[in-house]
């Protein structure tokens, strides 16, 4: 193997679920490299192709760091399998119909605390409404455990988890230099008395999904002192070829007509400035997003729609 990885065989990577396999191939994840062994850079892939850029995201003209770069090409890898090694195969948390995952770095001057103070940090920048992402669960078997220079959490590792609907069973990791991921079962695969799993895409869930990750992102810059700077995201939604659009979240916002997609996956990797993410965040969501839904059909969101949800959303924290 090249660099020295432990990438696993093609017969066990085959036999992996979506996500763990987009967390081994994924040059941003290299969760694997990245975030099993050492916790070291982001983004190996944060690098040529920001494609939008407005109200405060901006084209990255270049990569991160390139010792970053290297010390992820150098880093070992342990397999992602290892993560699911415990739970059976009919398990919710290997996310069979679809999955979501926010990733981000903090780029400036800032604070690289201690395990101990990152934790408080965490703590600190949990976004307090619904099921926030990186969430700080005090109780075994699923508290925060620190690894190496980083701190873990697998909900899938809970009592009685087997029974629990995919979008409760997170995994998330954030480490010392400021990088953090999370992967999630959708929303709209966990309320079967709403929808039928793996059949749709609500369009207002994701905007309130994403406005916590990147409030998670900004808080945690403010908790480790940083006043300038970028926050470097990489968010994406997979499984979604042959779903609708669906209106789960707000029933007031109904559909008239179909829309379904045959696009598998959407990706968006995106640069915001720090400084800019509370004054602007429905306009950086409404940017990140708004191409998602385009492939349903060409589906446009209302106008107003990532405002008023984002408006709502923030009444609750």
């Amino acid at each position: 193997m090249k660099n020295g990885s432990r990438r696993p065989p093609k017969c066990v990577h085959r036999r992996l679920p979506a996500w763990a396999r987009e967390a081994i191939d994924s040059p941003v994840t290299k969760v694997v490299d990245f975030w099993r062994k050492r916790g070291r850079g982001l983004s190996h892939e944060i690098k040529n192709s920001w494609r939008r850029h407005c109200c405060g995201l901006r084209r990255r003209s270049c990569g991160l760091r390139d010792d970053i770069d290297a010390r992820l090409r150098r880093s070992r890898s342990a397999s992602a399998a290892g993560l699911l090694d415990q739970l059976p195969k009919s398990h919710p948390a290997r996310f069979p119909l679809g999955f979501y995952r926010f990733a981000y770095q903090l780029r400036g001057e800032f604070e690289h605390p201690s395990l101990t103070r990152l934790r408080d940090a965490l703590i600190s920048s949990e976004v307090r409404y619904g099921w926030a992402h990186w969430r700080m669960i005090s109780r075994d078997p699923i508290r925060p455990a620190p690894i190496e220079e980083t701190i873990e959490c697998f909900f899938a590792y809970d009592q009685g988890s087997e029974n629990a609907v995919p979008d409760l069973l997170d995994y998330w990791r954030v480490s010392i230099d400021g990088q953090a991921y999370t992967v999630r079962g959708l929303n709209e695969d966990s309320h079967p008395d709403l929808g039928q799993p793996g059949n749709g895409l609500d369009i207002t869930t994701p905007t309130r999904r994403l406005a916590d990750a990147i409030t998670h992102a900004s808080n945690l810059a403010r908790q480790l002192g940083m006043q300038t700077g970028y926050i470097d995201l990489d968010l994406l939604w997979s499984g979604l070829a042959g779903r609708r659009l669906v209106s789960m979240g707000n029933r007031r916002r109904p559909l008239y007509n179909a829309y379904f997609t045959r696009q598998p996956e959407y990706r968006r990797r995106f640069s915001v400035s720090v400084e800019n993410v509370t004054d602007q965040l429905p306009d950086i969501v409404d940017a990140a997003l708004r191409p998602m839904y385009e492939a349903f059909d060409f589906f446009q969101l209302p106008a107003d729609l990532t405002a008023s949800e984002i408006a709502a959303w923030r009444r609750h924290n």
